[in-house]
């Protein structure tokens, strides 16, 4: 595995773009836009870009690799000199998947790894979709479309930003039970309310699947000025559809997750209802007292949802 990690790309090194301002195939020599590991078409009509970052790209310090289908995204300061960019992945287990010849389970990430359970003692594992973040110095990030140097060159530092984790009951979320119901620590987007797995098909490689997170929004604290707004930097994302045993005649449903970025803990959110969300985002709620979300929703009309803090 070392050898491995070893032949591949640390994060931001690959300078290719993956987007293309148009088909190769209409370009008047196709062949200098379908070489392998190069760029395709950057003629773009309203400015240049640049890569910070590039699927299966790794930390050279933890090796931890940047994983699945990028979605949904935010960015903020995390000191006066640093941006933390977090990205998530809108991934899913290949059994139920449209595309599952072509995608394997996401490696899983650990949660609740310095928790003891009173059931099934040990941390649980998520494969399918992750919530990552790298951090890049803000000079670096300032002069980069100026510079020739690539993205690698001002990463300062990258990770999961899930690594504590709460359930629909407030529990800590723990292993998947091999027999029987999961009574303690369920992550009720895969089971019925007994903790019984309903999800087509089970992950090999991990306890629990996060199921295609969608689109997200990033909040900084009091964003909307002194009190008003959340109390803390929160990263707002959803778990998107499910497909289910043929049998299954009860299931809880999907939530919405709010992470703290400074603590790194997701909490499984139902006040929105638990069904398929695209998007939630937070809007100024004039009000210290209030804090005002907007929904995008699968199964569901738009909506706003006022929460008294």
């Amino acid at each position: 595995m070392t050898d491995f990690i070893k032949a591949r790309q640390t994060i931001g090194s690959i300078t290719a773009l993956i987007p293309e301002a148009g088909d190769a195939i209409a370009l008047d020599n196709p062949q200098v836009a379908l070489t392998d590991g190069e760029s395709g078409d950057v003629d773009f009509p309203h400015g240049n870009m640049k890569p910070i970052a590039t699927i299966g790209e790794y930390d050279e310090e933890t090796g931890v690799m940047i994983v699945g289908v990028p979605d949904g995204i935010g960015a903020m300061l995390s000191s006066d000199d640093t941006v933390r960019i977090v990205v998530q992945s809108e991934s899913y287990l290949p059994s139920f998947s449209s595309r599952s010849s072509q995608l394997g389970e996401s490696y899983p990430f650990k949660v609740n790894k310095d928790i003891d359970f009173v059931v099934n003692n040990g941390s649980a594992g998520f494969t399918g979709s992750h919530v990552q973040y790298v951090d890049y110095t803000r000079e670096g990030l300032l002069n980069f479309m100026e510079s020739d140097e690539p993205a690698s060159s001002f990463v300062v530092g990258s990770g999961n930003l899930i690594e504590r984790s709460y359930n629909l009951k407030g529990e800590l979320v723990g292993p998947r039970s091999p027999e029987g119901p999961t009574t303690f620590g369920a992550h009720y987007g895969n089971c019925d309310a007994e903790g019984n797995w309903v999800v087509k098909g089970k992950p090999i490689y991990a306890d629990w699947v996060m199921q295609s997170l969608c689109s997200a929004s990033l909040s900084e604290k009091y964003m909307w000025g002194e009190g008003i707004g959340f109390e803390d930097d929160v990263f707002i994302t959803n778990e998107e559809w499910i497909t289910l045993e043929e049998d299954a005649t009860t299931y809880v449903g999907l939530s919405a997750h709010v992470i703290d970025i400074d603590t790194k803990t997701d909490y499984a959110i139902g006040a929105f209802t638990n069904t398929g969300f695209e998007k939630i985002v937070e809007f100024n709620p004039m009000d210290e007292d209030y804090v005002v979300l907007s929904l995008s929703g699968k199964n569901t009309k738009n909506a706003v949802s006022i929460f008294d803090k």
